[in-house]
């Protein structure tokens, strides 16, 4: 939480406070799917979280990127439960943040991409802008 004031601060984002407070009860929301419940963070919430993040979108380098899909692009073992193993690897990412300090743009990508990701897990019938992405018309079914 600290290391996303202090970018939020840097960058000139106002009204901070609301926005911890959101983030707070989004990461609560990521560790009850950790641990196998449903969490539902209120729709409110998400609408506050967006409203910020907008203002964010693109302050982030392919570095930046980069390093939080390391942190988040990993293969799932059979049998564990997808949910659960991404809220895992988001809150270990975030730890794993707190622990370097990266640059501001890093902790807005990995923000953008929590908001995407929680969204999916806690809505699936309304997956983030990670999954609207359109297949191409017209390319044969199968690979080449």
């Amino acid at each position: 939480m600290t290391l996303a004031e202090s970018a939020l601060l840097e960058k000139g984002v106002s009204r901070v406070g609301p926005f911890l407070e959101v983030l707070g009860r989004r990461l609560a929301a990521l560790e009850e799917v950790a641990r196998g419940s449903a969490g539902a963070p209120a729709a409110s919430d998400r609408a506050r979280a967006s409203r910020v993040l907008a203002g964010l979108e693109g302050r982030w380098t392919d570095g930046d990127e980069n390093l939080v899909r390391g942190f988040l692009d990993r293969w799932t073992p059979p049998g564990d439960d997808p949910r659960g193993a991404a809220a895992r690897r988001l809150l270990a990412a975030a730890d794993e943040l707190a622990r370097i300090a990266p640059p501001a743009g890093t902790v807005f990508f990995f923000l953008w991409e929590m908001e995407s990701v929680l969204r999916g897990l806690l809505r699936p019938e309304a997956p983030g802008p990670r999954a609207r992405i359109r297949s191409v018309r017209g390319r044969p079914s199968g690979r080449s």
